[in-house]
């Protein structure tokens, strides 16, 4: 799996230009956790995602939202430009701003169920995407 870096912004083999967004994906890449609402995501979320400090809960969090995983991940774009994905191997779900911002990062209990339950009537696309 690789990681967008400096030379795999958004470009894939898709048919997406480099630098610039895809039907996949809404952001350019994951800088942070919205410092804001951290504190509150970490002390719900860390321990099941493993982390032992909310920088820690951070790191994870942009490490997933910038992952490129097309086997295992899928995700949609809502009407605001959030991109929500989740990984049907690791249980992993996130909601990534236009901006960049993780505003969510955790393992549902519900699983594929919860990710298809916020895809209805959120998603801008109708067909089933794949990051």
């Amino acid at each position: 799996m690789a990681t967008k870096g400096a030379s795999n912004r958004y470009g894939n083999a898709r048919g997406g230009r480099n630098g610039h967004p895809t039907v996949h994906i809404g952001f350019q890449w994951a800088r942070a956790f919205n410092k804001y609402t951290l504190q509150d995501h970490y002390d719900r979320h860390g321990a099941q995602v493993g982390a032992s400090s909310k920088e820690s809960y951070e790191a994870h969090a942009v490490k997933f939202a910038n992952t490129v995983n097309r086997k295992d991940c899928v995700s949609f774009i809502d009407g605001k430009g959030s991109t929500y994905k989740y990984n049907r191997v690791t249980n992993e779900f996130a909601v990534i701003t236009k901006k960049g911002i993780v505003i969510t990062y955790f393992k549902p209990t519900a699983g594929y169920i919860y990710y298809l339950n916020e895809k209805k009537g959120k998603a801008r696309y109708g067909r089933y995407r794949k990051v």
